[in-house]
């Protein structure tokens, strides 16, 4: 077994904190790696006795966690899928007030659903909030196989697998998720419906969503559909770019592009983890450019950078794959997976550059050198994070 070296490190953290990511995203891993030398009560909730001991009485956390501070047992009590009994937080709480300074908690989720409701107490700014994603092309390093992760993501145990272990793995991932986020969690009425929503909201990760063709496609209204991805959200299974918006709003399209948080689990959803992977094929394009987003997403978020992502597609045919705002500073990206894009698959950001003239404008693609079309910097895809200083050490 590989154990591969995180940007996110919780080591000698002053606060305690929240780490949130989809299942298998390496959490347990991380928090054992980063606390194998600090004393520590672990708390599973996962487990159904564990879960069911605390649920029928909280008073039993506090008395267990009291009892290990106060014995100088441990200083640190890591909770696991904490969303599962949010009301230990109001414990948690309690606790760090009255033993400032003397404890920490480090509490794991794979949900931010029960999270985000509106009276759960998040600790009042006494916990930081991280979240961990599939494995980086940073943190793979000599490992890095592009089409491998292309067609089977990057989360850690499936990189580390065969192709057929890796299918199956994928396939009783998406499994897992119908089985333990959505219906013991009880989130949609009817899990069928919500079977059909995900392979047809997989098929169109990295589109611009269109909710009324959608809604037509499963038999449900636009809202009913809204609160579909608004599920895939708050499990940690998408991530939404927003239009770009400081452009003339009536020329502009104003849905979302929302993408899967990874590969492999998009063309498990798709059925697709088959399918041939053909450089230049439609297919491998667009899991190209799912790809770059995602890690975009995730070394921005790693990095602590408030950098707004948003696309840009106007009625009148423009269309950027990503705008990324920074401050005052804008940056247009054109995704592209040939080795040698060509001046017409700059044309876009050549146009976008006249109307933003200070905007620094990057095709990014699998050529191995750079080069300028016009005003268009024409990179390697490594080098745009390079380009954008989010390259932290691992």
């Amino acid at each position: 077994m590989i154990l591969f070296n995180r940007i996110l490190n919780i080591r000698n953290l002053s606060k305690s904190c929240f780490i949130l990511g989809p299942r298998q995203t390496g959490k347990t891993t991380l928090v054992n790696g980063c606390l194998k030398d600090t004393p520590h009560l672990r708390i599973d909730l996962l487990q159904y006795q564990e879960f069911i001991r605390y649920a029928q009485n909280l008073g039993q956390f506090r008395k267990e966690v009291s009892s290990g501070i106060e014995s100088s047992k441990f200083n640190t009590v890591v909770v696991d899928e904490i969303q599962k009994l949010p009301a230990l937080l109001d414990e948690i709480h309690s606790l760090l007030e009255q033993y400032q300074g003397r404890i920490k908690f480090v509490l794991t989720g794979s949900s931010a659903r029960k999270l985000k409701r509106q009276g759960v107490n998040l600790l009042a700014g006494r916990a930081w909030m991280f979240h961990l994603f599939p494995l980086t092309h940073l943190e793979i390093g000599d490992l890095l196989d592009l089409d491998k992760i292309l067609r089977y993501g990057s989360l850690p145990q499936v990189l580390q697998e065969s192709p057929e272990e890796a299918r199956l793995t994928l396939e009783a991932y998406t499994n897992t998720y119908l089985k333990e986020e959505i219906a013991q969690e009880a989130l949609v009425r009817n899990l069928g419906q919500f079977n059909r929503f995900l392979e047809l909201a997989s098929f169109e990760s990295g589109n611009i969503i269109n909710y009324t063709t959608l809604s037509r496609e499963i038999g449900l209204s636009s809202n009913a559909i809204k609160g579909y991805y608004q599920i895939l959200e708050d499990t940690l299974l998408s991530h939404t770019v927003p239009p770009f918006v400081k452009t003339i709003r009536k020329r502009m399209t104003k849905h979302p592009k929302i993408y899967f948080f990874d590969c492999g689990i998009t063309n498990a959803f798709t059925r697709r983890l088959s399918a041939e992977l053909v450089i230049g094929s439609q297919l491998y394009g667009k899991l190209f450019e799912h790809f770059i987003v995602l890690e975009l997403f995730r070394l921005i978020a790693y990095s602590h950078r408030e950098i707004r992502i948003s696309y840009l597609r106007l009625h009148s045919g423009l269309e950027i794959d990503l705008i990324l705002e920074e401050e005052e500073h804008l940056i247009a990206i054109e995704i592209k997976s040939g080795s040698a894009p060509h001046g017409a698959e700059a044309k876009n950001l050549i146009n976008f550059g006249k109307e933003f003239p200070k905007a620094k404008l990057y095709l990014v693609c699998t050529t191995p050198r750079s080069y300028k079309i016009d005003s268009v910097q024409v990179i390697p895809w490594k080098d745009l994070f390079i380009h954008l200083n989010l390259v932290p050490k691992v």
